[in-house]
């Protein structure tokens, strides 16, 4: 389904989403988050760390209006805490996250906490329900795009379980099992939604094995088709006279290297092979073997080799 249709988004909606390549429903299923807020284990406001991004639980003592800010800026704060400390809650440019506050409820808090220790704070913290963290203690955080918020992201995420209840298994029940796998539609649940990071784990390892699967097989396919294909066989060559017009005698290594690409060569399916060496093996010798061979199939080099 075009994700146009889908409920909550809409023409221009859609179009910033199409930056993020989602284009479908489908696309919106398979863009995963790239990490989750954890806020199953809050910290005190005491106890949180400083400056760095975290989960705090307090309770909301005060609001105020708010009011305008040099540069036009709109600023309101709200005085949080617990039986700790204390945690100012500054919001800038966003006066509906304050009026989402009650006073004398408590919230889980995410951000930095900033400002000094006698008087902390939190400048535009993400804010969740006590009741919310328990349903789903995971949130998960998408990769976003200017006008699309990883919150709305989730909105439309769980729009599209609403709008395609029944999710193609694509793989068959006996590879399931046999290497203990969760489901596509619960993979896909778990990977946007998890109750635990045991969900998020679950999931990826399904997630994974999928797309490795379908590589593997899309490299198969690509492989005997072009085995398939009628190559142009190399008529054999004698490489004596390439070795011989070398300044130094070559390892039995890089004979039987230029041997088995030349037996390649003049097969009917086309070469599928890798060089391997350390540096100073020889490779670009054993390539240019392959060359002059090559050059000597199709009458294009010149008599006597060039010397070295």
């Amino acid at each position: 389904m075009d994700i146009r249709y889908l409920k909550g988004v809409g023409e221009k909606r859609a179009a910033q989403l199409t930056r993020l390549g989602i284009r479908t429903v489908d696309d919106l299923l398979g863009f995963y988050p790239r990490d989750y807020v954890d806020y199953s284990h809050p910290y005190p406001v005491a106890g949180a760390p400083y400056d760095v991004k975290c989960v705090v639980r307090a309770t909301v003592y005060g609001k105020n209006g708010g009011a305008r800010i040099r540069g036009g800026r709109q600023m309101a704060k709200a005085t949080a805490g617990d039986d700790t400390a204390g945690l100012i809650l500054t919001y800038f440019n966003n006066p509906y996250a304050l009026q989402k506050l009650e006073v004398g409820r408590e919230y889980l808090f995410f951000g930095k906490v900033g400002g000094t220790f006698t008087a902390r704070e939190m400048v535009n913290p993400v804010m969740l329900t006590v009741e919310s963290a328990a349903a789903s203690p995971l949130v998960p955080v998408y990769p976003q795009t200017e006008g699309v918020s990883s919150a709305y992201l989730a909105k439309c995420v769980r729009a599209a379980f609403a709008a395609a209840p029944d999710i193609e298994e694509p793989l068959p029940a006996a590879l399931i099992e046999k290497y203990r796998l969760c489901g596509k539609a619960e993979a896909l649940q778990k990977i946007h939604f998890p109750q635990s990071r045991q969900d998020v784990q679950a999931a990826r390892r399904r997630l994974i094995f999928e797309e490795l699967l379908a590589l593997q097989l899309g490299l198969l396919l690509l492989r005997g088709r072009e085995a398939a294909h009628t190559g142009a066989p190399m008529r054999p060559a004698d490489l004596s006279p390439f070795w011989n017009a070398l300044p130094f005698a070559p390892t039995g290594a890089q004979r039987r290297a230029a041997q088995e690409i030349l037996a390649d060569l003049g097969k009917k399916t086309p070469m599928n092979r890798l060089l391997q060496g350390d540096v100073g093996s020889g490779k670009t010798l054993v390539a240019a073997a392959g060359v002059y061979a090559a050059a000597r199939a199709t009458r294009a080099c010149s008599w006597p080799p060039p010397r070295f």
